[in-house]
């Protein structure tokens, strides 16, 4: 009997014709195949759980007519009556008793005296005939969002795609999705799309609390704004009121692990979105957080790659460092191949070593490697590191130090000194002998500020300890 059992849940799905699986008692839907939400204009997901009653009426059988069906009327997109002929077969649910209710159009009679209610008017036909037109063209839409989505492989790609064929089913001035960061508190803007991006831009970010997306990912549905200069339930920045747009519409996006974030629509004309714009992005969400979980996890992976690509080429330049280092007798060869080989790795611009000598102010630029002829050089010169509050902050700090502008730090004898050479950015770190502070190991950049990465400091300490 359970293998029975199993068997109905697998084929309910094949059943050709519209049907549910309602409870025992006619109450609640257990499910609906794709027919069935093809006819009412709903996804199978929202009727799953829903009460009958909200979504067709049984009519009450006649005991002096004999009728070979029971008839029922169904809504259709919630809203538009469409009377159907019903029939009835006992089964069982998930081990529970349970009925199949399969749907047919009325029979339409031709005799005198047929009972014209019992046919389906041209006037319903026709509002089904549009509502099925609209479902068709839904549901080519997501198939091809489904086949961007298995194509692509950046966000930028995948909206780009998906956002133009959105287009064909919902009007929108632009459109953006705003993703959840780690810490729950925040959202960033993911990707953008649209004729009138204005002033937001992929990467800005603001605070969750107070959003419209907040709401629709708490409730897990969606919220249409039908005129933005009136909403009070939430923050309303400034730049959609000056930008000229009056509606909106935010579409929660989950995926099988958590809320990603949500899918917002804006447009310059007001209460631009209704019940067929809903039902389209009802349908298109889930393939687009799909994508976007899709491209988290490759965004994730190279992360991950580079990081061991980082991490192993860092090691194997500092052991190559190490092993010059214990098989040299010659100090000043090794300390030159140390900064040639830092500077080319690191890609940067100028590699010295500055040690300090007894109680000097001055310290002498012993070793040095250039990138171009251009660089002035600072080799032979002494520097003054002693005196420099910014010497001294590098030689007691525990880590490199990453300054990627030095315009922006104090101006003293040193700093100045590299300004006039052109110097813009500087990652340094104290050089370190028998655990006693010795001099400095610097990479410098010339004319543009550059980002220091971690794993640039984490190198240049590495060689420098």
């Amino acid at each position: 009997m359970s293998e029975q059992k199993t068997e109905f849940a697998e084929l309910f799905g094949h059943i050709s014709d519209p049907a549910i699986v309602i409870d025992e008692s006619g109450a609640r839907i257990h499910a609906c195949n794709d027919a069935f939400a093809t006819l009412a204009v709903q996804s199978c997901a929202s009727m799953t759980g829903m009460d009958v009653s909200s979504l067709l009426q049984f009519e009450e059988v006649d005991e002096n007519v004999a009728e070979e069906h029971e008839r029922a009327t169904v809504l259709v997109n919630g809203e538009h009556p469409l009377r159907v002929r019903v029939e009835r077969i006992d089964c069982h649910w998930q081990e529970q008793p349970a009925v199949l209710c399969l749907f047919k159009q009325p029979e339409i009679k031709n005799h005198v005296g047929e009972d014209r209610e019992a046919t389906v008017t041209s006037d319903e036909m026709s509002a089904l005939f549009d509502y099925l037109r609209e479902a068709t063209e839904q549901l080519e839409v997501v198939n091809r969002v489904v086949a961007a989505v298995n194509s692509s492989r950046t966000i930028e790609e995948v909206f780009s795609l998906a956002s133009e064929q959105m287009r064909a089913l919902i009007p929108f001035d632009r459109a953006s999705i705003a993703l959840c960061e780690e810490d729950g508190e925040t959202l960033r803007v993911f990707a953008l799309s649209g004729d009138y991006a204005g002033s937001l831009a992929v990467g800005a970010t603001a605070a969750m609390r107070g959003t419209v997306t907040e709401q629709a990912l708490e409730k897990r549905e969606m919220v249409v704004i039908p005129e933005l200069s009136a909403e009070k339930r939430f923050n309303v920045y400034d730049d959609l009121k000056r930008e000229n747009f009056h509606s909106a519409v935010c579409c929660p996006l989950f995926s099988n692990r958590r809320a990603i974030g949500s899918l917002n629509l804006t447009s310059r004309t007001p209460d631009a979105y209704g019940r067929k714009h809903l039902l389209a992005l009802e349908r298109l969400a889930p393939p687009l957080a799909i994508a976007i979980e899709k491209v988290l996890l490759l965004e994730q992976a190279e992360k991950r790659s580079q990081e061991l690509e980082a991490t192993a080429g860092r090691e194997k330049l500092a052991g190559r460092i190490g092993r010059k280092l214990s098989g040299s007798l010659d100090p000043s060869l090794v300390l030159q191949e140390t900064v040639d080989a830092l500077g080319a790795a690191l890609k940067a611009d100028r590699c010295h070593v500055t040690l300090l000598d007894g109680e000097e102010d001055y310290a002498l630029v012993g070793y040095e490697y250039l990138a171009r002829r251009e660089v002035s050089s600072l080799r032979g010169h002494r520097i003054p590191l002693r005196s420099s509050t910014y010497a001294q902050q590098v030689i007691a700090a525990d880590a490199p130090t990453a300054n990627n502008d030095i315009h922006e730090i104090e101006q003293d004898e040193l700093i100045k000194l590299y300004i006039r050479l052109d110097v813009c950015a500087v990652l340094a770190a104290p050089v370190i002998v028998h655990g006693m502070h010795k001099g400095l190991l610097e990479l410098h950049m010339n004319c543009d500020p550059r980002e220091w990465t971690q794993d640039d400091a984490k190198l240049l300490g590495a060689v420098a300890a």
